[in-house]
């Protein structure tokens, strides 16, 4: 598994590489647009792989929010299970322990003595 995380990896890494290195125009951006004279000269490859970055750190928060409830149902589940966990043991060790011993009861009161 660790042999196909570091090919993908190698992979990726000459990818973006190889962008970077195709890409190195300078792009002016504009951060205000209501005064132009505010521009900023990049290389195109910074602006993509910025905003790419953005948008992968966006997409990881939104579903760590839209996850919040199962996190919330797991933390219960887990409590509940210890819960449950100890009274299984209590049980156990009291179903082992010696009881008192108990005389028998007369199986046939009803019937005369013979």
């Amino acid at each position: 598994m660790g042999l196909i995380r570091a090919l993908i990896g190698i992979v990726v890494t000459i990818l973006i590489a190889g962008f970077a290195a195709l890409n190195r125009e300078r792009v002016p951006v504009t951060w205000n647009p209501l005064e132009f004279d505010v521009t900023l000269e990049l290389p195109l490859y910074a602006i993509i792989l910025a905003c790419t970055v953005f948008g992968f750190v966006i997409g990881g928060f939104s579903v760590w929010v839209n996850l919040s409830g199962v996190r919330k149902e797991r933390r219960r589940q887990k409590k509940e299970i210890k819960i449950l966990e100890k009274e299984v043991a209590k049980l156990r060790d009291d179903k082992f322990q010696p009881k008192p011993h108990m005389p028998a009861p007369d199986m046939f009161q009803a019937l005369p003595p013979q």
